[in-house]
């Protein structure tokens, strides 16, 4: 499932309509979406995971409240996870002989 710009609205608890907050909040959850996809290794078009998800969110929500810097420290245990999980499911399969 891809993030909407509901779904950011609603994880950052944003209940007012606002078109200024709208578009900042599109452009913060691209950048987070780009970001977690390239930690992770996954590419453009393939579907992330719920974990890589909420990831995106988290991200969002250091990013909305300019605490960006911290993320990737605060999430290392989840990042590494996420990009491990990845790694190993594009293994090709063992031969069998």
């Amino acid at each position: 499932m891809a993030l909407t710009l509901d779904d950011v609205k609603n994880y950052l608890n944003v209940t007012y309509d606002d078109e200024d907050i709208d578009t900042k909040l599109t452009g913060i959850l691209s950048r987070a979406d780009v970001y977690i996809r390239n930690v992770v290794a996954a590419g453009a078009n393939d579907t992330l995971t719920e974990v890589e998800n909420q990831l995106v969110l988290d991200a969002c929500r250091y990013i909305f409240n300019d605490a960006f810097e911290d993320f990737a420290r605060n999430f290392l245990t989840e990042i590494n996870g996420a990009r491990s999980l990845r790694l190993i499911a594009a293994l090709p399969p063992e031969s069998e002989g």
